[in-house]
């Protein structure tokens, strides 16, 4: 009898946490417009799939984009199919991915650990700020984290059980990753076990790994596609992988190059507030333990995906997304070491000082964000009027969980301390997928795209003085493509220009041609720029008198406004 409580319990516990992961992820998944640049390019192309049925050639604003592989975006055209091309049928299947992946670290965990271990990880992955924020776009870094997740825990299960199934798995796992972001799906899984063997001086584990069936199975995955896209283009090999594979990791473009430090602030926002933690797991993981393989596994897992990521001149904050899951596991791992009483005391030292560093940051932090938005919030923000009631409300409700959460941990009692604190992230990223709402504006298109539609009528050019990657959502909000001017063509630089040579030259302006067709007023032409770029362009000859609307540092100029 005491069992079978004990079974039920534990499962209305489950149920009551995947409600919470649940809801985290989809509460209002698609009131928000797509932002620019990389959420907004990433709709357009799968928005262009699903109206063209070409599942095999992704295009960006109607141009050949051979920038990233293409399963993201055919799980995207798919839901734009089923549900309309809306922001959450775009968002939907990489909140999906968000959601699985934290469900496959409990099931691995639970496989490696136990279940007390399992529902840690999971609570530590699912509460982690960055992870759950960049959960909520539609960036393929989502599906990459769980094809990346799956081919590490397989491969994990592989070296300890000596079993190939998991090797095979391993292999789908990473023809998944590959289709998702290219080479980095599989050099990673490679470079981890490499480094892990070495570690454990287990070399000769690489002659038990099936690499004929194991590469099989990625060929069949990758290359029908590969050739496929060879064959309609046949510069695609040199420009997918010589330009967008190796050379932007070498050397960075389109504005993306950081220096090798940038991922060290982001991988503390990556698991915030858990990343406080982060010396002490590293420390609990490197002590004598029954798993020490797996610990060490873990830690080349996290490090060297942190490495090979800082390494890339390349970067965008999100890359680092892959680390969360490990950290998590890690985490799990130390508390419930905690939890048994099993810490050293250098390591428990160490834990509890960081415990204590986090209480009194937080307790720091969250009122002094409220401060800077009352008294500089306005001037760095516009729409901080629009969000302090949000950001008010989260902050209030944290600080109160903070002080019951610190209330328990000085009585030593860990467990509820622990879970309690765990609401902190929970409530901010509630009030915050509220709060960025109010960024529309400044991120978004979208309102200058409904502007647009209630004038435009068939014939009509509408076209940006931009990069289209500053502008990407606009051509998902009006559903139609956008004529670009100047010569920032950001992603689109090298297809822009045969294109502009060819049947696309109408599509591809100089500043000069532009201002001439736009002062003609034989078409109507709607103009869409930067408050910054605004100047350049009446410069060249725009008249200052077609400004139509302003609004968040964008102006929309018209020619005609019949």
């Amino acid at each position: 009898m005491t069992y079978r409580k004990g079974a039920k319990y534990s499962f209305l516990l489950f149920l009551l946490f995947a409600s919470a992961v649940i809801f985290l992820f989809f509460f209002r998944l698609g009131d928000r417009p797509l932002w620019s640049s990389d959420e907004g390019r990433f709709g357009e192309i799968a928005r262009e799939m699903w109206e063209s049925r070409d599942f095999i050639h992704p295009r960006f604003n109607y141009v050949d984009f051979f920038e990233k592989p293409v399963l993201a975006p055919w799980l995207s055209a798919f839901s734009i199919g089923l549900l309309g091309a809306t922001s959450f049928a775009v968002r939907l299947p990489l909140a999906c991915a968000a959601v699985l992946c934290i469900g496959m670290t409990g099931l691995s965990v639970r496989r490696l650990y136990d279940n007390p271990t399992a529902m840690l990880a999971m609570m530590f992955q699912a509460t982690g700020l960055g992870y759950v924020l960049v959960g909520r776009f539609a960036v393929i870094d989502v599906l990459l984290t769980l094809f990346l997740s799956g081919a590490f825990f397989s491969l994990l299960a592989a070296i300890l059980s000596g079993k190939k199934r998991h090797y095979l798995a391993a292999s789908i796992f990473m023809g998944a990753a590959f289709l998702s972001k290219g080479l980095v799906g599989l050099a990673l899984p490679a470079l981890v076990v490499l480094i892990f063997l070495i570690w454990e001086q287990r070399l000769a584990e690489l002659k038990k790994i099936p690499w004929i069936w194991g590469t099989l199975i990625i060929l069949v995955m990758t290359l029908p596609w590969i050739l496929a896209m060879a064959k309609h283009e046949p510069e695609f090999l040199s420009v997918f992988f010589v330009h967008q594979q190796f050379s932007r990791f070498a050397g960075g473009s389109f504005g993306r190059t950081r220096p090798f430090w940038f991922y060290i602030p982001i991988l503390f926002g990556i698991a915030m507030p858990w990343t406080f933690f982060i010396p002490a797991a590293i420390r609990n993981a490197l002590q004598p333990s029954e798993h020490r393989s797996i610990r060490r596994f873990l830690l080349c897992w996290a490090g060297i995906t942190f490495i090979f990521f800082s390494a890339s001149k390349g970067k965008l904050p999100y890359y680092i997304l892959p680390v969360a899951v490990p950290l998590a596991v890690l985490f799990a791992d130390l508390f419930n070491a905690l939890f048994r009483s099993s810490l050293n005391a250098g390591t428990a030292k160490l834990f509890h000082r960081s415990w204590q560093v986090l209480y009194g940051v937080l307790f720091a932090a969250i009122p002094g964000f409220i401060l800077f938005l009352l008294i500089w919030g306005p001037k760095v923000i516009e729409a901080t009027p629009v969000m302090l009631p949000y950001v008010a409300a989260g902050s209030i409700f944290s600080l109160a969980a903070l002080g019951l959460s610190l209330f328990y941990y000085r009585r030593a009692q860990f467990v509820p301390a622990l879970w309690i604190l765990a609401i902190i992230p929970y409530a901010i990223l509630t009030t915050t997928s509220l709060a960025m709402e109010a960024l529309n504006p400044v991120q978004s298109t979208a309102g200058f795209a409904k502007v647009i539609r209630e004038r435009h009528e068939p014939g009509d050019m509408v076209a940006i003085f931009a990069s289209p990657d500053h502008f990407s959502d606009l051509p998902f909000h009006l559903q139609r493509r956008v004529a670009i001017v100047g010569g920032d063509r950001g992603t689109l630089t090298a297809e822009s220009r045969e294109d502009e040579s060819g049947h696309d030259s109408d599509w591809f302006f100089d500043t000069d041609r532009f201002v001439a067709l736009f002062k003609t007023g034989e078409q109507k032409i709607f103009l869409l720029t930067d408050e910054e770029k605004l100047p350049e362009i009446l410069n060249a000859g725009m008249p200052a008198g077609k400004i139509y609307l302003r609004q968040s540092h964008k102006v929309l100029l018209v020619n005609r406004t019949d």
